[in-house]
């Protein structure tokens, strides 16, 4: 898409000299099994969220149907099904779980590797950042709300003291 304007750019940026570091054949295959599993729980969670719309889709039959889908049927979502069986809660599966802590290196080493070579992943990002974004407490909501305060004094709610606070950001 678009190859002359990439062409141009690349020309003018020049980002792409010498490969920095290096990334294993192992790290790639874990972080492509994590992504792949990523994607398929994120299939999940859109599919929970259409209760909002009264949809009541059925997951685990959604599931079924997908492992005999011709494009994205494979053993991952074979797997997926059966723990989803097991438990609704599917990153609350142990297996499911050890599958992402035995990966989540591999993957966040790879998307290392892709950003200091400057290399789009946008879909290894997006299931990192998805899966970062699920098992984090406390999200980077702190950061927009100040970016709200800073340029229309919205004011924002800090961790550490009860209350509303605005900044002078100048």
């Amino acid at each position: 898409m678009l190859k002359e304007d990439r062409v141009k750019y690349s020309k003018l940026y020049n980002l792409f000299n010498k490969i920095k570091n290096n990334l294993n054949l192992e790290d790639l295959k874990n972080a492509l099994i994590l992504s792949i599993l990523l994607s398929y729980i994120q299939g999940i969670y859109l599919l929970k969220g259409s209760i909002f719309y009264n949809y009541h889709i059925n997951i685990s039959e959604a599931l079924r149907i997908w492992r005999g889908g011709s494009i994205i049927r494979g053993e991952i979502l074979n797997m997926l099904y059966k723990e989803y069986l097991k438990n609704e809660d599917i990153l609350a599966s142990d297996n499911i779980k050890s599958i992402i802590l035995k990966n989540l290196n591999s993957l966040s080493n790879t998307l290392s590797f892709a950003t200091s070579n400057n290399l789009p992943v946008n879909v290894i990002s997006s299931n990192y950042n998805y899966l970062i974004m699920f098992i984090s407490e406390k999200l980077s909501a702190n950061l927009t709300q100040a970016l709200r305060d800073y340029f229309g004094a919205h004011g924002y709610q800090r961790i550490d003291k009860e209350g509303y606070f605005h900044t002078d950001w100048f």
